[in-house]
């Protein structure tokens, strides 16, 4: 058999399964492998970029209803209480949020760091 894409069938007695066998080969393997990786780098790169950040300094926390308000009036919802943890009013932040509608949930909370230049 000398037609491109047959086997011999001798090749395939050492594997049992040679349904699977036949199915799973090197390239098909290889196809299924840079699917799966193109598909989750593109899952990656997608919920990253509906992601957006705003800067600013926190104004008020209200714990009941789990939000932080900027001193741009901005409101922002807390997925957890734990995450402003270490957190007062007056400090600037960098927030990384998404919106789902009505709210604008905080994903990441960082702290900017205060610089010590012109004090002596």
């Amino acid at each position: 058999m000398s037609s491109k894409g047959t086997r011999d069938p001798t090749s395939l007695r050492r594997f049992p399964f040679t349904k699977v066998n036949l199915i799973f080969t090197g390239v098909t393997t290889m196809r299924a492998l840079t699917t799966l990786l193109s598909a989750s780098l593109f899952s990656i790169l997608a919920s990253t970029a509906m992601a957006e950040t705003t800067g600013g300094t926190i104004n008020h926390f209200d714990r009941g209803a789990q939000t932080i308000t900027m001193n741009s009036g901005k409101l922002f919802s807390l997925p957890s209480w734990d995450m402003v943890y270490g957190f007062s009013a007056g400090d600037q932040v960098v927030v990384t949020w998404a919106s789902d509608g009505a709210n604008s949930i905080v994903s990441k909370l960082v702290k900017v760091p205060q610089s010590n230049s012109g004090r002596s």
